[in-house]
């Protein structure tokens, strides 16, 4: 047990960072205060630790990218977690993060999938080579739909209620086309997910 030389309370060593230069090997404050001090800090003194720590950067920049490199590759799952947990606390930051980008940025947009499809033309052939029939048949028989005013597109996402402009039509099952959900670009995004997710365990069961 050792006792944080700011807040005063014992704790176990583990809540201490090490020390190569402290006689029993332990920082004097606990990792709990020395998160605050740093933070301090850093707020204090915004400009200087930003300054210094792109210049660490610039000149330790490939010894930063392989130890990012190996961490992911050794905590790959754990990572992915992470991540998912962390935009699902989130979750409404972001949409609103990309239908801000992706209302600012269309015709941006545009011209990079235009340029990528110049630049790769046997890989675009191949993409719609390899592009489901079913699936295709179904956008086909939805846009068709929509076109001669069979179907009418909602103005709010049937997922989370958002009013968009711009809505996709999502199939749960492309044998039946016309049987969709309107929903926004994110909300499309988690429902495919969904779906390749329930397909794999299917196909492992």
């Amino acid at each position: 047990m050792k006792k944080c030389a700011k807040c005063g309370i014992e704790k176990d060593e583990s809540e201490f960072y090490k020390s190569r230069n402290r006689k029993d090997g332990f920082q004097p404050y606990c990792k709990v205060c020395e998160k605050i001090k740093g933070k301090k800090y850093r707020t204090d003194n915004e400009e200087k630790v930003s300054s210094a720590s792109k210049e660490y950067y610039q000149k330790n920049k490939e010894a930063i990218r392989e130890k990012h490199k190996k961490y992911n590759e050794k905590n790959s799952e754990k990572k992915r977690e992470w991540n998912s947990s962390y935009y699902q606390s989130r979750i409404e930051h972001f949409r609103r993060k990309h239908r801000q980008y992706g209302k600012k940025h269309v015709e941006e947009a545009k011209e990079r999938r235009k340029k990528w499809v110049i630049e790769n033309p046997e890989r675009n052939k191949e993409y719609f080579r390899n592009y489901d029939p079913l699936r295709k048949k179904a956008h086909w028989t939805i846009s068709n739909a929509l076109r001669g005013g069979k179907v009418k597109k909602p103005e709010y996402c049937e997922v989370c209620d958002m009013r968009e402009e711009k809505l996709d039509a999502h199939h749960h099952d492309y044998s039946k086309p016309l049987e969709v959900i309107w929903c926004c670009k994110d909300c499309h995004g988690m429902l495919d997910r969904l779906r390749r997710k329930k397909e794999c365990a299917s196909t492992d069961g």
